[in-house]
């Protein structure tokens, strides 16, 4: 059988890294959560509500509030990875935590997310062991670049 070797700076999309604040807010410490697979779209649903009056032919219609999409972060599950098992600790304990997604370009987005509790996908012959667990930002995102 031969090994195979997951890299330690594992990246979502092209480049793409999913951080996380092992500091604090005032303080923050941004490491890398190694094994993501995915975090999921980032940004913002609204719906637009009708806004027109009985007498009018012609609709018209006004934004409504904007929320912040629940994201699921699925990367393989790497039981000696203390940055990975500190972040599951948070998830099994249903905490928020700060997450930054930066991107290739160097854009960025961060907010804070509370966790739900990790599920583990059944392992396959071709896939590592998976765990997911859904963050629901309790926030909006902010948008920036790394300078």
């Amino acid at each position: 059988m031969i090994p195979t070797v997951v890299s330690e700076r594992a990246k979502v999309g092209a480049g793409t890294e999913l951080q996380m604040n092992y500091g604090t807010p005032e303080s923050p410490e941004w490491r890398l959560l190694k094994g993501v697979a995915s975090s999921g779209d980032w940004g913002y649903d609204q719906d637009f509500q009708d806004d027109t009056d009985i007498s009018e032919i012609d609709h018209t219609y006004v934004p409504g509030d904007a929320k912040a999409k629940e994201i699921l972060v699925t990367m393989k599950h790497m039981p000696g990875d203390t940055d990975q098992k500190a972040f599951l600790d948070k998830s099994n304990a249903n905490e928020e935590v700060q997450l930054r997604k930066v991107y290739t370009t160097g854009f960025t987005q961060t907010g804070t997310f509370l966790l739900s509790k990790p599920y583990y996908s059944d392992p396959t012959r071709s896939d590592f062991g998976k765990v997911s667990v859904k963050a629901t930002p309790q926030l909006g995102l902010t948008d920036g670049t790394i300078v």
